[in-house]
């Protein structure tokens, strides 16, 4: 492949992704709180969440609950737009949890600032990490339960026996994984940078990373592929939240596999949970790894 052309291509279909989102990604977004104490016996039943992360482990401590999730799970949680009869349709949640990036976009920050007053219940959750991986989950999972503790005394008992429950089945998933990701521990690829550290968790030796096609000049595109060369990558992961075109492309030169994970559960479908996400996600890992070679 001509490499000017390669390098069009791939700053062309970077373009063309960030315009999409900027289009319309979270069509379904909504956001607002009415007035409340601090702290109340009442049993809260709606909630409005900032991605699908927050609102399955949510849906694990109060499966009651009624949710309202600001970004699906296939959509980057950066980019969109929200409407006014979304925030409309929110105002009357009993909390609001999102992440402490999500508060720095102009959409949210907007309503936020919009229903503002002296008794918002709004919780940032901030953990360095990422959440699909075992122990940023379980951190995350004890986050969000204190948060709803603290705040609703009366759920404490159903709260913390929920949570108790999904840690043993955090433990038991990570521990049933650890013999299909034996075979990769090692393995060195090239990554998006959000995916980092999922496969530095799951045992690849990350070589390199990247962000997008915008934020790549020709030559560190060229540098990535003499590094998969010289240091016999055995594949391109992308972030699916991103788009995958530029490690798709940088893939197709190094005749590698290309594999696309997901931070984010997806409503409705087979990976819709913490738990069916992850093992997807270390499944692709295996079946485009395993009869890949490892250079010395």
């Amino acid at each position: 492949m001509d490499r000017r052309a390669l390098l069009k291509g791939l700053l062309s279909a970077c373009a063309y992704s960030s315009l999409g989102a900027s289009l319309g990604l979270w069509s379904q977004s909504v956001f607002a709180q009415k007035a409340y104490s601090n702290v109340t016996n009442e049993t809260p039943t709606r909630f409005v969440v900032g991605t699908s992360l927050i609102a399955d482990i949510l849906s694990d401590l109060l499966p009651e609950a009624k949710i309202l999730t600001l970004s699906q799970g296939s959509s980057c949680p950066i980019h969109g737009d929200m409407k006014s009869q979304d925030a409309f349709a929110a105002s009357e949640a009993d909390m609001i949890l999102i992440h402490d990036f999500q508060k720095k976009i102009p959409a949210i920050h907007g309503v936020l600032r919009a229903a503002a007053h002296p008794g918002l219940r709004l919780e940032t959750l901030q953990l360095v990490g990422n959440w699909m991986t075992p122990p940023v989950q379980k951190a995350a999972s004890q986050m969000i339960a204190q948060c709803l503790v603290k705040a609703f005394p009366a759920i404490t008992a159903l709260v913390e026996a929920n949570l108790a429950q999904r840690l043993i089945k955090i433990d038991a998933l990570s521990l049933e994984l650890e013999t299909e990701l034996a075979p990769m521990r090692g393995r060195r690829v090239i990554a998006s940078g959000r995916q980092a550290d999922f496969l530095t968790w799951a045992g690849f030796k990350v070589e390199a990373t990247y962000m997008t096609a915008q934020d790549l000049s020709p030559m560190a595109l060229i540098q990535l592929i003499r590094l998969g060369r010289d240091k016999g990558i055995v594949a391109v992961i992308d972030n699916q939240q991103s788009g995958a075109d530029l490690g798709g492309a940088l893939a197709s030169e190094l005749k590698i596999p290309h594999v696309t994970l997901s931070n984010f559960p997806v409503p409705n479908s087979h990976e819709s949970t913490f738990f069916t996400l992850l093992k997807a996600n270390v499944d692709r890992l295996s079946a485009a790894t395993s009869k890949v070679a490892q250079h010395p």
